[in-house]
C-alpha cells in the first residue's frame, strides 16, 4: 500500500501540479487574542531571501511540490516495519488532501498574522469537511518569530477550529519531514471520509483542484 501511495505522489505531486488558490480573503475586523498579543509581534519581518523575492506564489509552491516526493521517497527507503510505514502515510496524507495554498507576506508580524488568519477563517473545510491548506511564509526566516506565530496560531485554532491541526515547517528544522525549502504552515483537518491509507484517483483530483 505504501508503494502505491508513493507512486501516486511521485506521478501527481510535481512542478506541473495545480492546487487551487482561493481569492484573497478579507482581513478580519478582530484577530483572536492569541494572535493580537504577544512579544513575538515585536519581531521585525526581514526582507525575503533574494531567491524567493523574485518568485511568484506558483513558483514557490512548485518548489515545495518538487521537494515533497523526494522527502517521501527518502522516508520510505528508511521504513523497515509496519509502524514506520504508518508514519510515512501520516506524513503524506495531509499533502495529498491539499485543497489550497496562499503566500502570506506583510510589513510587520501583525500584518502577517492578520493575513494568515483571514485565510484560516475562509477555509471552512478546516471545521469538519476535511482537507489541508498550506500557508507559505517566505519572509519568516527568523525562527523565533516563526515559532511565536506558530504557537499563537495553534492556540487560536484550538479554540476557534478545534478539529484543525498545524504543523510548522522551516528550512532550519533538524528533521527532514519539517525541513521544507521555505517556511510554511500546514493546516490539516482530518475526517473519516478522507483516505486512511494509500491513494485514489478521487483523492488525486481533489489534490490537483
Amino acid at each position: 500500500m505504501v508503494l502505491s501511495f508513493s507512486v501516486l505522489l511521485l506521478g501527481l505531486v510535481g512542478p506541473s501540479s495545480r492546487i487551487r488558490v482561493s481569492p484573497q480573503a478579507s482581513a478580519s475586523s478582530a484577530l483572536p487574542p492569541e494572535l493580537a498579543e504577544g512579544a513575538w509581534l515585536e519581531a521585525a519581518v526581514p526582507a525575503e531571501p533574494k531567491e524567493l523575492a523574485s518568485q511568484s506564489g506558483e513558483e514557490m509552491m512548485n518548489t515545495v511540490l518538487t521537494w515533497l516526493p523526494e522527502m517521501l521517497m527518502a522516508l520510505e527507503l528508511g521504513d523497515e516495519n509496519e509502524e514506520e510505514d504508518s508514519d510515512f502515510v501520516q506524513v503524506a496524507r495531509p499533502y495529498l488532501h491539499t485543497k489550497e495554498y496562499h503566500v502570506v507576506r506583510g510589513g510587520s508580524m501583525l500584518a502577517v498574522a492578520q493575513e494568515l488568519w483571514s485565510h484560516v477563517e475562509a477555509a471552512k473545510f478546516l471545521e469538519g469537511e476535511g482537507g489541508t491548506m498550506l500557508l507559505l511564509l517566505p519572509a519568516l526566516s527568523d525562527e523565533r518569530a516563526f515559532d511565536g506565530l506558530a504557537e499563537a496560531t495553534r492556540a487560536a485554532l484550538s479554540r476557534e477550529m478545534p478539529k484543525a491541526s498545524l504543523q510548522a515547517c522551516h528550512p532550519s528544522r533538524p528533521g527532514a519531514v519539517e525541513r521544507t525549502p521555505l517556511p510554511l504552515f500546514q493546516l490539516f483537518c482530518d475526517n473519516p471520509e478522507l483516505l486512511v491509507q494509500g491513494g485514489s484517483l478521487g483523492d488525486a483530483a481533489a489534490f490537483l483542484g
